[in-house]
């Protein structure tokens, strides 16, 4: 089995303005907002049908929880919007990463994403993620992630998300919200599956209590 990468997942406003690829990061308009969050990375792909998908993440460089919201717009190659859609990140912990993805029906040919990203200080709830622990392997097209609390609090509200990748290129998504809570020094399972090959999974857990 292979061992696979993990990325754990203030009112400001940030624009970006990226071409599709791979892998790109943003540009901000704002460099003093680098240091509360940072576009790490960005993946998109075009399938058979027509829609296109949209993989964001971001990087929480301050040291409180933070949500982030994007709004994100798909461009021809002559700036022509083809579509609009939004995604968001819920209480993403102190250094932790984050993804942000989106699906655009019946949007063809976008090579460029213009996104908004929106980013406020979580009041109300406590990031967990900094308190698990996380091993996964791939069982052909299986991610098996199991995570374990070594905190002194239940961890809540568990998600696990995927990006599927073939030769560094967006495949496909997978996301699992588990369905029971992870008590202090306990361990839960959950898997993430993609209907295409792939040779690397991206995982990004989330949560909060």
């Amino acid at each position: 089995m292979k061992r696979i990468k993990l990325f754990l997942m203030l009112a400001l406003t940030i624009i970006f303005c990226c071409a599709c690829g791979s892998e790109t990061n943003g540009a901000t308009k704002e460099a003093d907002l680098a240091e509360v969050v940072t576009v790490v990375g960005e993946y998109s792909y075009e399938n058979s049908n027509g829609y296109t998908y949209h993989a964001l993440i971001v990087k929480n460089n301050s040291n409180k929880a933070v949500n982030v919201d994007a709004n994100i717009i798909a461009k021809d190659a002559s700036g022509n919007a083809l579509g609009a859609n939004t995604s968001s990140a819920d209480t993403v912990a102190s250094g932790a990463e984050a993804l942000l993805y989106t699906m655009f029906p019946d949007v063809k040919g976008a090579v460029a994403f213009e996104y908004t990203l929106t980013i406020v200080e979580e009041k109300m709830f406590e990031a967990v993620t900094q308190d698990l622990s996380v091993e996964q392997s791939i069982n052909g097209e299986k991610v098996i992630v199991m995570c374990t609390n070594n905190g002194k609090e239940t961890a809540e509200n568990i998600v696990a998300q995927a990006i599927f990748l073939k030769d560094g290129k967006f495949v496909d998504y997978d996301i699992n919200y588990f369905t029971e809570d992870i008590k202090a020094g306990a361990t839960i399972a959950g898997e993430l599956t993609s209907r295409k090959t792939f040779d690397e999974a991206k995982v990004y857990i989330s949560g909060w209590r």
